[in-house]
């Protein structure tokens, strides 16, 4: 298991500052790396959203982003009252797969945060247990590419940094006009 960095107050980082997106990154840092003694490595964009900004503070924070390549919509299951399947997930998991869970949840959403905790906490022995059956292993979401990654997880992952450097140059070129 890894404990990464997802952001503070759980904002889309495409519409902060420099310094907002810097504050999210590193007080979530502090506050897993005061917890568990362990500074983090790992960074997960809220929403999947990367900015032109949120990749320059990356570096800065030497924090590796991971992105997911299967959602399993535990969030919609729990707003909807419903539970989540786990020998369905675990069927549909490929090798390779990053697999996105939220334990948590905030705003209009914070009602559903304790069932969506419950809802994972049931359905991972299944998960689990599907995905041996498969060969499947679990491996640190650190690692740069895992055993049979996805090609659609790196075509993802490749596609969302460079829109955001895309977003960057647009950016550049509005200024200077």
């Amino acid at each position: 298991h890894e404990i990464g960095v997802h952001a503070y107050y759980h904002k889309a980082l495409k519409g902060l500052t420099p310094k907002e997106t810097l504050t999210e990154i590193r007080k979530t840092a502090y506050q897993i790396a005061t917890i568990t003694g362990q500074p983090p490595r790992v960074f997960r964009a809220a929403y999947g959203a990367l900015s032109p900004i949120s990749l320059e503070v990356l570096k800065r924070t030497k924090l590796k982003h991971v992105d997911w390549s299967h959602d399993t919509l535990d969030w919609k299951k729990a707003e909807e009252g419903k539970t989540l399947n786990g020998k369905k997930i675990a069927q549909n998991i490929k090798a390779g797969d990053v697999v996105l869970f939220h334990d948590g949840a905030m705003g209009r959403q914070a009602g559903q945060a304790g069932q969506r905790g419950i809802n994972i906490l049931r359905a991972l022995p299944a998960i689990i247990e599907g995905s041996r059956q498969k060969g499947f292993e679990f491996e640190p979401v650190e690692k740069q590419f895992q055993k049979g990654q996805r090609l659609k997880y790196r075509i993802r992952t490749i596609g969302k940094y460079a829109k955001a450097r895309l977003d960057g140059l647009k950016n550049k070129i509005r200024r200077r006009k």
